[in-house]
This record gives C-alpha cells, structure tokens and sequence, in this order.
C-alpha cells in the first residue's frame, strides 16, 4: 500500500474502537514499525503523542487532492472492468505462449495458451481484495493492478500481498 502522501498509517482504525493499525510504509517498514509500536502504545495508554494526528489514518492528504482522486478513480475503474470488454472472446484468438483475459459467461477468466497449445485457466479475480489481473506480455506474468500482485503463467503467486495463487478453472466446451 502507497498513501499518496507518502506517509504511513499508524493509530486507531477508523470505525473501530479497538483494531490498531500501522500500514503503508513505503519502504519505511523498519522506521514505521519502531514510531508506530511508539504511537500506538501511546494511545491505548491515553497518553499524548506528537506524531498521532500528523500519522493518523483518518487524515485527508490536503497536499495532494489531485493524486488521491486519480488514485480513488483508478481503483473504481479496475473494479468496472469486470464490467467492460475482455481481451479476447474466443480462446482460438490466443497463440502458443500468449496469456489474456477471457470472458466466459459472466466470468471474467485468466488464460494462457502454453507452447503445445494446452490452456490454462484461473479465475482472473486475484485474491487479494478482488481487482481483475491483467496479462503482462513482457514478463509473462498475470499482473494485479490495484495493489501489485503477481502470479505465473500457471497461477502461483510470485508478489504479494496476495498470499496464495490463482483459483484453477476447468473450461469445458
């Protein structure tokens, strides 16, 4: 997770009495870790802390309206692709050593066509929090777009957050 500001979350979760969260690092995780163990403990305690308001996760980033609204409306269009064109709509449009996403149905399926010809499908759901992967043709990978996932050409998680693979899916004809 990347705050547009740049600046993690630490502090009570919002709508929650007593979840706790220190998230959106930015490559900050050991520093992020340490100040958010510090404002945390803080807080459970009812002790003042400095650093509370200026990290907490209610925040609005007033800096960057711009970014958050193109961050905001580009999750939202990633969820309407489930809605929109698939790339292909017949499995005989892909080549030996092409992946796509196929609509089968109202599913939205993950398919790559191996050298021999043999396909392979997966839900093209990633795991994670529900966005439709993509095909990247460069790495060959099924790619998340919402938080950066990936996963093989055979559906096996290689990035996370994402912590398990594909779900397999039989085509029938």
């Amino acid at each position: 997770m990347e705050p547009v500001d740049y600046m993690a979350f630490i502090g009570k979760s919002p709508g929650d009495d007593n979840v706790y969260i220190i998230t959106g690092d930015s490559g900050n995780g050991m520093t992020h870790g340490t100040l958010g163990g510090m404002i945390v403990s803080d807080l459970i305690q009812g002790r003042e802390n400095r650093w509370a308001d200026f990290y907490s996760p209610t925040r609005m980033p007033l800096r960057t309206p711009k970014r958050f609204l193109t961050e905001m409306f580009n999750t939202i269009k990633q969820y309407g692709r489930f809605i929109n064109k698939t790339d292909i709509h017949e499995i005989d449009q892909l080549a030996p050593g092409e992946g796509a996403i196929l609509s089968k149905g109202l599913r939205r399926l993950a398919i790559y066509k191996d050298e021999q010809n043999n396909v392979h499908a997966f839900s093209s759901v990633c795991p994670h929090m529900g966005c439709m992967v993509q095909w990247n043709a460069e790495e060959k990978s099924f790619d998340c777009p919402c938080h950066g996932s990936r996963f093989t050409k055979d559906g096996i998680v290689i990035n996370g957050p994402a912590t398990v693979g594909l779900e397999r899916f039989e085509i029938k004809d």
